[in-house]
């Protein structure tokens, strides 16, 4: 995700009352989901060195229930090959530009579907 529009999540999850960690590549996001649990991974789907479909796959093989909890966040999806992937993975996705309010409807269903990691 281009920073400034990391730093826009960030600000508002945090004033929804969320705590949120950031990671500024897949491969770091890959070493925080081995260090700790996630109630929900938001990524790009176009990210730096690895695709956020490349990162999904990692988890999908070595931690499925993280692997459950990505969202995507893409605006490419008239692409077919970025649609397929998404599709496959049965995950949900914000599809660029989206509203706050589209970003608290599946926080909501997420939350309704993840248990307490406290």
């Amino acid at each position: 995700m281009i920073r400034r529009f990391q730093d826009m999540l960030v600000a508002f999850l945090t004033f929804d009352g969320h705590k949120v960690d950031t990671a500024t590549s897949a491969e770091v996001a890959m070493q925080k989901v081995a260090a700790r649990r996630y109630d929900l991974l938001l990524t790009d789907l176009r990210l730096g060195g690895m695709t956020g479909i490349e990162f999904y796959k990692h988890l999908a093989t070595h931690d499925r229930t993280m692997a459950g909890r990505v969202v995507f966040i893409t605006g490419d999806l008239v692409n077919p090959e970025t649609l397929n992937s998404w599709t496959a993975s049965r995950n949900s996705c914000l599809s660029k530009p989206f509203t706050l309010d589209d970003l608290r409807t599946i926080l909501h269903r997420l939350d309704h579907h993840v248990p307490d990691q406290q």
